[in-house]
């Protein structure tokens, strides 16, 4: 298995992973008005945070499973490319929803 302080980092970035996902499943939950109204931006990043949010559930239960249960050597062929892979995910992510957030009307009234 890993040594310590690897284990201690994998258990840190698992924590991390699953309190993101419940952020913004829950922040998700929470977009529109009172009434029910969503903006076009509401209608926009919904999917988007769900998605995400899904991503980072199954990326931290997968980081879980191969600290847990799997070799060492096993650990490290998947841990970085899939690590690597989740951060391009999220800079993807994050520019897809900055050009949501220039393009589209977010409600606010003048």
């Amino acid at each position: 298995m890993l040594n310590s302080n690897r284990k201690i980092f994998v258990y840190i970035l698992i924590v991390f992973l699953i309190l993101i996902a419940i952020l913004l499943y829950l922040n998700a939950e929470a977009k529109g008005f009172p009434d029910g109204h969503l903006t076009e931006l509401d209608k926009a990043e919904k999917p988007l945070y769900y998605f995400t949010s899904i991503l980072s559930f199954t990326v931290g239960l997968f980081f879980f499973y191969l600290t847990k249960f799997k070799s060492n050597t096993y650990v490290k062929r998947f841990f970085f490319p899939t690590l690597v892979f989740l951060v391009i995910v999220f800079l993807l992510i994050g520019c897809l929803d900055w050009y949501f957030i220039t393009i589209l009307d977010n409600g606010s009234g003048g």
